[in-house]
């Protein structure tokens, strides 16, 4: 497995991996505003590629901390890798690079980002393959190991925008992986059947209404997108390809009382 993505590294471009998230840019803010008073935050996200970047970033230009992130596309893993070992390569900020077969289920690759200041973010890369998988949203069967990530760890954050997307948030709440005080953030929240949620709504094979309900059951709440293409940074064609319209319910956030201890 190692070698294999060794090898995928060497015909990976990064380009794609510099844009923005492919969130709205107030989700964005929502999204890092759940840590951003958070000393040394530890982030887990279930899906990497800008976002990653992104928030590898925002660690590294503030107090440090912790990333990881779980990939179920070797191809698209490298990439990420990838476009963060050029990035801080170039910047004379990389210290560590490791790479740990963990067997058929996959590979994990370990970043150590340092400042000038001495202030480290820690990044680790999980790749792990699905069984049996023929497309589609996933579920827990197919995607066991790559649900269970976050085991006997807690995170200030985590962000749920992968595969099998019902089974992480159930694995995520029953194993009480976020923090007190961090949240739980669902993206495209919305999907479903027509109009659900009482206004437009996202449609296709995923449909999260029963895991959204079990959110706000718990006193999540939905926030609406201004749009993907809405960032101002972006060049007019990939706005428009990205697309302008708003995004009703693009995440649903579960913010974890900081009295709970995991306890």
């Amino acid at each position: 497995m190692v070698k294999k993505l060794l090898l995928l590294l060497g015909e990976q471009s990064a380009d794609p991996l510099l844009l923005p998230p492919w969130v709205s840019p107030n989700i964005w803010e929502i999204i890092i505003g759940a840590v951003r008073t958070t000393s040394r935050p530890r982030v887990f996200e279930y899906g990497t590629g800008c976002s990653s970047v992104y928030h590898i970033r925002a660690m590294a230009l503030g107090n440090g901390g912790l990333y990881v992130g779980a990939e179920h596309d070797l191809d698209w893993h490298a990439s990420v890798v990838g476009a963060l070992v050029r990035e801080y390569t170039q910047l004379r900020l990389l210290r560590l690079l490791e790479v740990t077969d963990v067997g058929e289920e996959g590979s994990d690759v370990r970043m150590q980002i340092m400042t000038e200041q001495r202030i480290t973010t820690e990044v680790i890369l999980k790749y792990r393959t699905a069984k049996n998988w023929k497309g589609g949203e996933g579920n827990i069967e197919q995607f066991g190991s790559y649900v269970r990530l976050p085991a006997n760890e807690r995170f200030d954050l985590i962000v749920v925008d992968g595969r099998a997307r019902k089974a992480c948030v159930d694995w995520v709440l029953d194993a009480r992986s976020v923090a007190g005080g961090g949240a739980l953030v669902l993206c495209e929240a919305g999907r479903g059947t027509r109009d659900w949620l009482g206004q437009p709504t996202c449609i296709g094979e995923a449909d999260y209404r029963e895991t959204v309900d079990r959110m706000r059951s718990l006193n999540g709440c939905l926030y609406e997108g201004v749009g993907y293409g809405n960032w101002p940074s972006l060049h007019p064609a990939i706005r428009w390809q990205r697309g302008r319209r708003r995004v009703p319910a693009e995440i649903c956030v579960l913010k974890v009382a900081t009295t709970d201890n995991g306890s």
